[in-house]
């Protein structure tokens, strides 16, 4: 379980590693942050998560992410 401080914050889904992760004010999202990224998107939107994922795969300047199973 990551380290949470969360304040005036609802229905919120969030993993982490041991890195502090301190929300405030937010509703109705994701949070994912591993050491490769950080995804952070509307609990509406996570069925387009693919379409991110395809995105930061891609290869700019020289440089590749390899993203784990989230």
């Amino acid at each position: 379980m990551p380290n949470v401080i969360s304040v005036d914050t609802k229905i919120c889904i969030i993993t982490g590693s041991d890195k502090l992760i301190a929300i405030l004010g937010i509703e109705d999202v994701i949070i994912v942050d591993t050491e490769e990224a950080l995804l952070i998107c509307s609990k509406d939107k996570a069925q387009n998560v693919k379409e991110v994922l395809q995105e930061i795969k891609k290869e700019e300047d020289g440089v590749f992410i390899k993203i784990q199973n989230i």
